[in-house]
């Protein structure tokens, strides 16, 4: 079982799994260890996906310094938020924003689609 499956929660032990090692079991009993693999190699594309610092996007200075100034590091940070809270910010107006949502966009991603994860 790929170990990126896997993201023990606290307290869990072997005599008291925790749900994701739950999943992990009922994930293992229903596919092949290709089918796995490959499920763990979208994941952690996914997850490498979202950690990747936004002044490596394709943000012209003025949008990364206005990302920067609400204390945005990753790509993660940035799906968190929604139009309105990046229109709030200071110095970043709407040509800012449809530059975000463009780049976004040509990446599969969008603001706010990680809005309920902490």
């Amino acid at each position: 079982m790929p170990t990126m499956l896997v993201d023990h929660m606290e307290g869990c032990t072997p005599f008291a799994p925790c749900v994701s090692c739950k999943a992990a079991a009922f994930l293992r009993s229903k596919l092949s260890e290709s089918d796995l693999q490959q499920l763990a190699d979208i994941l952690y594309s996914q997850r490498s996906k979202y950690d990747r610092p936004i002044d490596q996007l394709d943000l012209s200075p003025r949008t990364v310094q206005g990302l920067t100034y609400q204390n945005l590091r990753t790509v993660g940070d940035l799906l968190k938020k929604s139009e309105a809270e990046l229109l709030r910010t200071p110095n970043f107006g709407r040509k800012s924003l449809n530059e975000v949502k463009t780049v976004l966009a040509s990446e599969g991603l969008a603001l706010g689609q990680l809005a309920n994860d902490s």
